[in-house]
């Protein structure tokens, strides 16, 4: 379940590394349901993120040393 103040929903596998996000109340003229993809490295890390609401959006990896 994705949860917070402003976006509740579920969130089911669609197809790989997508998952579709079906949202409980979704706000203003906010679709009904979205779409995450997940990017992996060679590793199988989690290297970007991409969801739409409205238009594409990207969230990068970037690592942090300890300490920082």
């Amino acid at each position: 379940m994705i949860n917070n103040q402003r976006h509740q929903g579920f969130q089911s596998i669609w197809h790989y590394d997508t998952f579709r996000i079906t949202w409980i109340n979704p706000i203003f003229d906010m679709p009904p349901k979205a779409f995450t993809t997940f990017y992996m490295d060679e590793s199988g890390k989690v290297e970007k993120l991409k969801t739409k609401f409205y238009d594409p959006i990207y969230f990068e990896r970037i690592d942090v040393e300890e300490g920082e």
